[in-house]
């Protein structure tokens, strides 16, 4: 909780309203030794007040780093997760490929030498029926 005091210093604990009053209380003190404990002693506990408002402040810088990096690793991993499912449909879907266009080249292997056949097979039926056109040509013309 957060205070204000008469002079509109801000407070984090009730303890830091005493500060002022320990300042004063230094102040007033006539022996010097004493003072000069005093003094270093609430330079202490300042120092002390300053270095845990810092860890503090890092504290809650940290927790903000570890939530981003918390973040940034789910999106790697979900990241990761979709390349490696990926990569098995390709793992799986390459032989696959592989076996169609295997049996498509065989089968228009196939279809050629069928039509290859075919061709021959009519060129010879054709070059048989014009050699037998010429020899009956022949045998009218003599």
């Amino acid at each position: 909780m957060v205070t204000l005091d008469d002079f509109g210093n801000i407070h984090r604990r009730p303890t830091d309203m005493q500060q002022d009053k320990i300042d004063t209380l230094i102040g007033e003190e006539s022996d010097p030794k004493t003072r000069l404990t005093l003094l270093i002693l609430s330079n202490l506990n300042k120092s002390i007040i300053a270095n845990t408002e810092l860890c503090q402040d890092m504290h809650a810088e940290i927790k903000v780093l570890k939530l981003e990096v918390d973040t940034h690793v789910a999106e790697s991993a979900a990241a990761r997760n979709q390349g490696m499912g990926a990569y098995k449909i390709v793992r799986v879907a390459t032989p696959v490929l592989w076996v169609v266009l295997c049996g498509v080249v065989g089968l228009m292997y196939n279809l050629y030498e069928t039509f290859q056949k075919d061709t021959i097979t009519s060129i010879s039926s054709l070059t048989a029926k014009v050699d037998n056109l010429e020899s009956l040509q022949r045998n009218r013309l003599k």
